[in-house]
């Protein structure tokens, strides 16, 4: 992301660990037990060089559960596996879950946020399993090319920020599933950016994720 220069987040979308209903278990203990019982018999959906993946290796690594990873091209087959029964868990965002989850068609196992929803306020937090290592949060923004002229930056940011504390827009992000930020300067952005980045390389070389 060196060639960007942060513009504004506009939310979170936390990481959830969700399962499809056959599977008999109620919380990410029963999972990370079930799956060191059953070593790579416990499949996990995922799509390569994704958040999904990245929760699920990171749970892997704070856990020490072997999942059979199931590579998948995107999260609606993953969803349709879920509800099916093919696939047994995955990591999603929030943001593309929670309908499902309402619907009870899959269930939520655990969310990567840092307190519980209030969309689904019976789901435990990956710290209160014990996991708090292993939580994810992506987030939605904007950037800009870096050489941006920074009273464009500057106004940019500051319109986003003031859009982002109308109720309307609030309340749309939270039906959603997004959490909603702090205002945020153009520095804190790159600074997320920075953080995360930083995260997720480390992810990726421990766990020798390949894009295909």
């Amino acid at each position: 992301m060196k060639d960007f220069v942060g513009l504004g987040v506009v939310g979170y979308s936390p990481m959830i660990i969700v399962a499809t209903e056959k599977l008999p278990v109620k919380t990410l203990r029963d999972v990370v037990e079930l799956a060191k019982a059953k070593p790579k018999e416990i499949t996990a959906g995922t799509m390569n060089g994704s958040s999904s993946q990245f929760l699920l290796e990171a749970l892997k690594h704070a856990s020490g559960a072997d999942f059979l990873m199931v590579p998948y091209a995107g999260a609606p087959p993953i969803v349709a596996d879920l509800i099916n029964g093919n696939v047994q868990i995955t990591g999603l965002p929030l943001t593309v879950a929670l309908a499902q989850i309402q619907s009870g068609r899959i269930k939520a196992i655990a969310s990567g946020s840092a307190s519980r929803s209030s969309l689904l306020p019976d789901v435990p937090t990956f710290a209160e399993a014990g996991y708090a290592e292993a939580a994810l949060i992506p987030w939605y923004g904007f950037v800009a090319p870096r050489g941006t002229p920074a009273a464009i930056i500057h106004q940019i940011n500051n319109e986003m920020n003031e859009v982002l504390k109308l109720p309307e827009v609030r309340e749309q992000l939270v039906k959603l599933g997004a959490e909603l930020v702090r205002p945020m300067t153009s520095a804190d952005v790159d600074q997320l950016i920075k953080s995360d980045t930083e995260r997720y390389s480390t992810l990726i070389k421990r766990a020798n994720i390949k894009v295909n």
